[in-house]
């Protein structure tokens, strides 16, 4: 299952994610609808959102969850503790440009070598 958090239905349509291939839930502020594979949850909370999703995801007995956000996306599952894994990958090449990695705190748990690439995976610090 794709999982696409689109607040105010933004996205363009043409997007890969839309194209109903594989069931996918946009969770958003404006519309409650099923089309096909595509089903649309609006979300009644604006501020604790995330925890709006991980509580419908659980009645969806949708138990695991690989999340590719920005720095806001990240660090609010960051800050609420919805998180359990974290798995960063470092490579050499260098951007002129992009968006900041989010602030969090863990533990190094693991360190491999890819190639020319690090793939550095973290857990949350116990009662923190």
């Amino acid at each position: 299952v794709r999982i696409v958090l689109d607040r105010y239905l933004r996205l363009p349509t043409n997007l890969n994610i839309f194209d109903k291939s594989q069931p996918t839930i946009c969770y958003n502020l404006t519309k409650d609808a099923v089309q096909d594979n595509l089903t649309f949850v609006k979300l009644t909370e604006k501020k604790d959102f995330l925890a709006e999703i991980m509580n419908d995801l659980y009645k969806r007995k949708i138990q695991s969850l690989l999340i590719e956000g920005g720095t806001q996306l990240l660090s609010g599952f960051f800050k609420e503790n919805l998180w359990d894994e974290l798995y960063i990958f470092k490579s050499p090449k260098t951007f002129s440009s992009g968006v900041p990695a989010p602030v969090f705190q863990a533990e190094l748990q693991e360190m491999l070598s890819l190639q020319d690439d690090q793939l550095f995976i973290y857990k949350p610090i116990k009662n923190a």
